[in-house]
C-alpha cells in the first residue's frame, strides 16, 4: 500500500510552556507529547507517513511551530491539547475555511469513548476581525488542521479519564484519521 499524503502531529505547548490543561495528574505538554508519539506509531503501523512538530519536551514558539507544519509536506495536521476553563468533555476545532468532514471523522470515533462530547463537539472559532481565532488555523497555510481537546485538565473527572484512558483516545483519533483517508480515497 502506498499512501501519498502524510499527516503531521502537533503535541501542543512544550518546554517552558506547560499548557493550560495541566492537572494534578499531568502537565498538558507531557500528556499531549505521549499521545502524539503513540499516534505516530499507530499511523506508521497503518502505513500512513507521519511527522511531528516536536519529538521531545522543547519550547516551540508559535511561528516556528506553524512553519514546521506549513513546510512538512503534510496534507493534514492534528494539534493535540487538553482543555482548561472549567468545562467538561472533548471537542475538535477546524478552520472557518475548511469543511467539518475531517473534524467530524475524529469526533465520530472519540464519541464512542467514555469522555463526553462538548456541545457541539465540532466547531470553529472566529476572531474579532472575522478570521480564524487559533494560530494553528491562521498560520498553517494549506495544511488542514484539526485541534483536538481531549477533555479539561481543570475538571477532576476529565483529568482522571485523560490520565487513565489517553491511549484509547489517541487510538480513536487515529481511527478517525483513517476514516477520513478512506472517505477521501487516500487509503484502501
Amino acid at each position: 500500500m502506498n499512501i501519498i499524503y502524510k499527516i503531521i502531529l502537533d503535541p501542543g505547548h512544550g518546554g517552558t510552556d506547560s499548557g493550560g490543561g495541566c492537572s494534578s495528574f499531568f502537565k498538558e505538554k507531557d500528556k499531549v507529547l505521549k499521545i502524539s508519539l503513540y499516534q505516530a506509531a499507530l499511523l506508521m503501523d497503518a502505513n500512513i507517513p507521519v511527522v511531528l512538530t516536536r519529538y521531545e519536551d522543547i519550547t516551540l514558539p508559535s511561528d516556528k511551530r506553524t512553519k514546521i507544519v506549513r513546510e512538512s509536506g503534510a496534507k493534514l495536521c492534528i494539534s493535540n491539547h487538553v482543555n482548561a476553563g472549567g468545562g467538561t468533555g472533548f471537542e475538535v476545532f477546524h478552520s472557518i475555511h475548511a469543511q467539518p468532514t475531517f473534524a467530524q471523522c475524529i469526533v465520530d470515533r472519540l464519541g464512542t469513548s467514555n469522555m463526553p462530547a462538548r456541545k457541539p463537539p465540532v466547531k470553529t472559532r472566529e476572531s474579532t476581525n472575522g478570521g480564524d481565532y487559533y494560530f494553528m488555523h491562521k498560520k498553517t497555510g494549506s495544511v488542514q488542521t484539526a485541534i483536538v481537546e481531549y477533555g479539561f485538565g481543570d475538571n477532576l473527572n476529565d483529568a482522571k479519564k485523560v490520565n487513565e484512558y489517553w491511549q484509547e483516545y489517541a487510538q480513536l483519533v487515529v481511527e478517525g484519521i483513517i476514516d477520513y483517508y478512506k472517505k477521501m480515497g487516500w487509503y484502501k
